[in-house]
């Protein structure tokens, strides 16, 4: 969750734009995908939720270089069609970490 967060905030720089926007631009994070706001609100009962505020409340204090400033990132279980052009910056788990933005 933390290589995700900080991954969103690079993005969020590179285009200067919030986190927010990053997250909500269109088929950009999949569990957003044909959803709203409030479809979603049953999350922040999860126990994962804690964590989220913390990181969403903490952007600035990630170690992005630590995922080699990624700005994309994708499961390894899809094939975007980017990710064959793009240099991998980091593997953790299932995610797979790009730098796109080279600014």
């Amino acid at each position: 969750m933390t290589a995700v967060a900080a991954c969103i905030y690079q993005r969020s720089l590179n285009r200067k734009i919030t986190p927010e926007q990053v997250c909500l631009q269109r088929k950009q994070f999949s569990c957003w995908n044909g959803k709203t706001e409030s479809d979603l609100a049953h999350l922040l009962k999860l126990p994962q939720a804690k964590t989220a505020l913390w990181l969403e409340a903490n952007l600035h204090r990630l170690n992005r270089a630590k995922i080699g400033y990624a700005d994309h990132y994708h499961a390894d279980y899809v094939d975007p069609y980017w990710a064959d052009k793009t240099k991998k910056t980091f593997t953790i788990g299932k995610h797979i970490f790009y730098r796109i933005n080279t600014q």
